[in-house]
């Protein structure tokens, strides 16, 4: 596996776990866990930004730092 495609799985891995949170903190009736699913939600939209970031790094420089 390449860099390039490490970081593709990993962005499509994260997606999923996000929509996930997303969907249940929309589904959920409790209001404590509905704010514990948002926060899950938003910490993997941080790990998305992070890896969209890295691969633009990549495609721009061929590098990750």
């Amino acid at each position: 596996m390449t860099v390039e495609q490490a970081i593709v799985t990993a962005i499509a891995f994260e997606a999923r776990v996000r929509d996930v949170y997303v969907a249940a903190a929309a589904a959920a009736t409790d209001a404590a866990a509905r704010r514990v699913l948002e926060v899950l939600g938003r910490e993997e939209q941080g790990h998305l930004d992070y890896l969209e970031s890295r691969q633009a790094e990549w495609a721009k420089t061929g590098r990750v730092t």
